[in-house]
C-alpha cells in the first residue's frame, strides 16, 4: 500500500465549504496519500490535468497519446497483486456515494454504488467491513450516514443522500433488482465466463450498465479492477480492444505491481517468487496475461488433479461418471469455468459413460 498521511482529523462542524476532488478526498478524507502511479490514475479517470512527468506515467500505462479532460464512466484497470486495488476500489466508490451531484426526486429509485467480489463471504465479509472501516475512520463521512452507526448495516450501508453503498458477490444474479450507478468488478478476471456458464462476466457488467441507464454522466461510473488471468474472459476482451487506443470513452491502464505500489511492494521479494514459478510471477506482478490459460484445461486444474509421485494411470472403473456428474464434480472441486466447458464440449451428450 503506498504511503500514508494522517491530517487531523475534522470534526463534523469544522465539515470544508466546497466538495473534495478526487485526490483530495482519498487524501485528507481517507487518509491515504496515492503513489505516482495511482495518482495519475485517478487524475485520468476523473480528467483532472497531468503536470510534468506525470505524463510518462500515463503513456506506459495507458499506450495512448491524447489526454481527455472530460475523464472515462469506464475503465478497465490491470494491475498487479498487492498494487493497491482494494483501496483504489473503495475510494472510488465512497467518492461517489457521498459526493454525487445527482439529485434524486419522488419517483427515482434509489441509486446504489457497489464493489462486485467473487464469492459472498469476499462481499460480505470483507468489502463491506473494509468500506464500514474508512467510514468510521472520518466523523464527518459516520455523520453523512443515515442514521450514523445505525446505517452501517449488515448487508449495505445508507447515507443520507438518497445513495446506498453495497458488496454483492459475483456467483449470484443477487444485484438485478438495483439500480446501480456505480459498480467496481472486483477481481473480475476471475469471474465465470464462457457460453456454458451462468453469472458470467459479461452478464454481470450487462447488469451494472442497464442500471446506469438514464444517469448523468458524472454520477455513474464502471470499473473493472483485475489482476491478469488468462488470455479469456473480459478483462483481457477489454485490454486487446482498448489498449493504446485514444477511445474517448473506454480506458484500460496496466501496470505492474511495483510501479502501482512502491512503498510496499519490494523487487528483492519478487525475485525469490520469480525463482520459484517465472508464470505466475509475470501474471501476478508484471500484469501479464498468462499463455497457460489458452490451452485446453486451466494449468492450475491440471495441477489440482495430479496425484504427486503417481506414474501409472489408474485402473479402469467399473462404473464411468456420466458427463452430467463429472461436469457437477468438476464445479463442487473449484475447477475453473474454462476447464468445465473444455469438460462438457469433450463428448457428445448422451446416457452412455466416458
Amino acid at each position: 500500500m503506498a504511503t500514508r498521511r494522517r491530517p487531523p482529523i475534522l470534526k463534523p462542524s469544522e465539515s470544508p465549504t466546497r466538495p473534495p476532488n478526487i485526490l483530495e478526498f482519498f487524501r485528507d478524507w481517507l487518509h491515504f496519500q496515492p503513489s505516482p502511479y495511482q495518482t495519475v490514475l485517478l487524475k485520468t479517470l476523473f480528467g483532472i490535468p497531468l503536470v510534468g512527468g506525470e505524463w510518462v506515467i500515463y503513456q506506459r500505462a495507458t499506450g495512448r497519446g491524447r489526454f481527455y479532460r472530460l475523464g472515462f464512466t469506464e475503465a478497465t484497470i490491470i494491475s498487479g497483486a498487492r498494487g493497491g486495488k482494494s483501496i483504489l476500489a473503495a475510494g472510488i466508490i465512497l467518492f461517489h456515494a457521498f459526493f454525487s451531484k445527482f439529485v434524486l426526486t419522488s419517483t427515482d429509485q434509489p441509486p446504489w454504488a457497489v464493489i462486485v467480489a467473487q464469492d459472498r463471504n469476499a462481499a460480505k465479509g470483507v468489502v463491506l467491513t473494509y468500506l464500514k472501516r474508512l467510514i468510521r475512520g472520518n466523523p464527518i463521512l459516520l455523520s453523512m450516514v443515515a442514521g450514523g452507526e445505525a446505517g452501517l448495516q449488515a448487508d449495505r450501508i445508507i447515507l443520507s443522500n438518497g445513495w446506498t453503498l453495497g458488496a454483492f458477490s459475483s456467483t449470484d444474479a443477487s444485484a438485478q433488482g438495483f439500480r446501480i450507478a456505480v459498480a467496481v468488478l472486483d477481481e473480475c478476471a476471475y469471474y465465470a465466463h464462457g457460453a456454458t456458464m451462468q453469472n458470467t462476466d459479461e452478464e454481470i457488467q450487462a447488469m451494472c450498465q442497464r442500471g446506469q441507464i438514464g444517469m448523468p454522466s458524472g454520477s455513474k461510473r464502471l470499473i473493472k479492477i483485475s489482476t491478469p488471468r488468462g488470455k479469456t474472459g473480459l478483462l483481457f476482451n477489454d485490454y486487446s480492444r482498448w489498449f493504446g487506443k485514444d477511445d474517448p470513452n473506454h480506458l484500460v491502464w496496466r501496470a505492474d505491481s511495483i510501479s502501482m505500489n512502491p512503498a510496499d511492494v519490494k523487487p528483492e521479494e519478487l525475485d525469490i517468487l520469480k525463482e520459484s514459478d517465472e508464470v505466475r510471477y509475470r501474471r501476478y506482478y508484471l500484469a501479464e496475461f498468462g499463455d497457460d490459460e489458452a490451452a485446453f484445461l486451466a494449468f492450475q486444474d491440471i495441477e489440482r488433479a495430479r496425484v504427486p509421485g503417481r506414474t501409472q494411470d489408474l485402473p479402469p472403473a467399473h462404473r464411468r461418471s456420466t458427463r452430467a456428474e463429472s461436469i457437477a464434480a468438476a464445479g463442487r472441486a473449484g475447477i475453473t469455468s474454462r476447464s468445465v466447458s473444455a469438460i462438457a464440449k469433450s463428448r457428445p451428450t448422451g446416457t452412455s459413460s466416458w
